[in-house]
């Protein structure tokens, strides 16, 4: 019997998952704009204190600046955690705060 031929599929390379988180009207250059308000820019509505929609593993790098400041302590935590799920292993995340 013959062996049966595989043939190879072509998978096509996607464009890494770059986050600006609570990114407002100021969504950073390159990345997808994730606020709980539509402002312009923001590409995806999404309250970040709910389950966050990616898949673990799946965004490769994260940006946030002076969101974590509104965020109750267990907010926080629940934000860690979900940043901690969804972000690639060896990627970064960037976060800039008030003093």
């Amino acid at each position: 019997m013959a062996k049966a031929q595989r043939k190879l599929q072509v998978v096509e390379k996607t464009e890494p998952l770059k986050l600006d988180l609570g990114c407002g009207p100021r969504k950073r250059e390159g990345f997808t704009g994730v606020d709980a308000i539509k402002f312009d820019g923001v590409d995806l509505v999404q309250d970040l204190r709910k389950p966050w929609q990616w898949e673990d593993g799946s965004v490769e790098e994260v940006h946030c600046s002076h969101f974590l400041e509104h965020l109750t302590g267990f907010e926080r935590v629940h934000f860690f955690n979900e940043l901690y799920r969804v972000l690639h292993k060896e990627d970064k995340a960037r976060m800039n705060e008030t003093r």
